[in-house]
């Protein structure tokens, strides 16, 4: 019934982390990077990822002279390949493809909402499936996205040193630049380049389980999206703990946030800290390969993250 023992780090493909994203369109632009796993590809070996996330958007909020309104979905879709090099080194690019519309999940959500007995935030108060990231300060609007629009995003460059991979331990380093292949006006990038460094660690406990957590920060290069308000520097962390629960099934939880990205606003859904809490499963369809399903529904800071979101997430090694 019981899966093999994972006091060694052979079962750390299955028990990976999710790769969650802060994908509210003010925020995804920038390169806080998702967690990944807590050691690095092997010499010669390659990992690959595609990942889609399926993101609804939410929430609208006025102070002073300021208004602001995040409703909508972001479809994001994105190829990660790395490679393994000597000394536990590793290379590695990811290129994404972003969307933005109306989306069609709205009355869904309402549903659930209403069958959990959950806050709808406002979604009462509007029309179903609309597209709206406005920004408005001083009477003069800066953001208004209302017409929906699919691109590349910005291309990430990244790379990792494992300093540490012992029986049941691992200690990771890795490094990341984020390129401004995006376009700012859509939302689909930040218009700046992007720079994140982050230790991840990583222990297994018993057979069955694995916890891992990471601490980092992101320097924020100059961009186009409310450039007078943007930080310079934002800090991230990850919580992440998976079970291996039967010999091709694990189930997860993960807890991630990120430090404000703009100042200078009254606006809660602009300068709060971000935090999304997620669970999901993993399932082995293959030797090296992976199916990780992952659902976010944000009750903790839904001003500042997305509403609902949910990964899915197909990965391999050879």
């Amino acid at each position: 019934m019981f899966g093999p023992a994972v006091g060694s780090l052979a079962c750390a493909d299955f028990l990976q982390p999710f790769a969650i994203r802060n994908n509210n369109p003010f925020f995804g632009i920038y390169g806080i990077p998702a967690m990944q796993a807590p050691v690095v590809a092997a010499q010669g070996e390659s990992s690959t990822q595609l990942l889609l996330d399926v993101v609804s958007h939410f929430t609208d909020a006025e102070s002073g002279s300021e208004f602001i309104a995040i409703d909508g979905e972001t479809y994001r879709v994105a190829l990660r390949f790395a490679r393994g090099l000597q000394d536990l080194w590793e290379i590695g690019v990811e290129v994404p493809l972003v969307s933005h519309s109306g989306g069609v999940l709205d009355g869904v959500i309402n549903e659930w909402h209403d069958f959990f007995g959950l806050p709808k935030l406002g979604r009462d108060r509007v029309e179903d499936d609309r597209l709206r990231f406005q920004y408005v300060r001083d009477g003069k609007t800066i953001i208004d996205e209302q017409s929906s629009s699919t691109g590349i995003g910005d291309i990430s460059l990244f790379t990792g040193k494992t300093l540490i991979r012992t029986g049941n331990y691992a200690m990771t380093l890795r490094g990341q630049v984020k390129l401004p292949t995006g376009d700012p006006d859509r939302l689909r990038g930040s218009g700046g380049t992007d720079a994140a460094l982050s230790s991840t660690a990583s222990r297994t406990m018993g057979k069955n389980w694995s916890m891992s957590a990471r601490f980092g920060a992101a320097y924020l290069g100059s961009g186009d999206v409310l450039p007078e308000l943007q930080r310079r520097w934002s800090g991230f962390g990850s919580v992440f703990v998976g079970w291996q629960a039967f010999r091709s099934w694990s189930f997860k939880a993960q807890l991630d946030a990120h430090s404000p990205v703009y100042k200078s606003s009254n606006i809660d859904q602009l300068t709060e800290t971000a935090i999304q809490l997620s669970f999901g499963a993993s399932a082995r369809i293959g030797k090296n390969t992976f199916l990780d399903l992952s659902f976010t529904e944000d009750e903790l800071n839904p001003d500042v993250s997305s509403d609902f979101a949910f990964q899915l997430r197909l990965r391999t090694r050879r």
